[in-house]
């Protein structure tokens, strides 16, 4: 059996503060494709950066591959 595992990989998503996020789903997708070519991510390993402007509206918690992103 062979395993395969990709380092480094980036999303970034650019939101205007009026629109909604669809980083979830993004995320989903992401994991979605990495598992059709074989590959692995490793959830608990993931990091969220977020960088904007403060806002009273808190973006929600993001999951992958069933680990909290921290």
């Amino acid at each position: 059996m062979t395993h395969k595992f990709v380092d480094d990989t980036t999303l970034t998503k650019i939101v205007a503060k009026s629109l909604p996020s669809h980083t979830k789903a993004n995320c989903n997708e992401l994991a979605r494709q990495a598992n059709e070519a074989g590959m692995n991510v490793n959830g608990h390993k993931t990091k969220e950066i977020l960088f904007r402007t403060m806002t009273r509206n808190q973006p929600s918690s993001l999951s992958l591959c069933g680990e909290a992103v921290e």
